[in-house]
């Protein structure tokens, strides 16, 4: 489950793709059959095994922390999720100065302000 999770998390840069929070969420909670096959040279995921496994990464996360400390660490991960999404977004985006984007992609030059 958590290399399924980090598989996705890690599209972003392998595949130039935005990922989201919310995806990211769902597979943390194990809601919405957030799992997809993945098969790889080193990866081999049935995404219907994990969606109906009933297990939840949040479950296990500092279990062995306080109470307050495990809500800190999932609160953490939220955060992480959405910070991952909005950085996601510009993994296509041109280079140029003072631009947001991606080193070596000189397409699609956006200047920020």
């Amino acid at each position: 489950m958590f290399q399924a999770l980090n598989y996705y998390m890690g599209s972003s840069v392998r595949d130039t793709a935005q990922v989201s929070a919310a995806t990211m969420a769902n597979m943390y909670t194990n809601t919405g059959s957030p799992f997809k096959d993945i098969s790889t040279s080193t990866i081999n995921i049935k995404g219907a095994d994990l969606n109906g496994s009933g297990v939840q990464l949040k479950d296990v996360t500092a279990s062995s922390k306080t109470t307050a400390e495990k809500e800190a660490a999932q609160a953490y991960l939220a955060t992480s999720f959405a910070s991952l999404e909005t950085a996601s977004k510009s993994v296509k985006a041109g280079c140029c100065q003072r631009c947001c984007g991606q080193i070596g992609n000189l397409s699609g030059r956006r200047k920020r302000n």
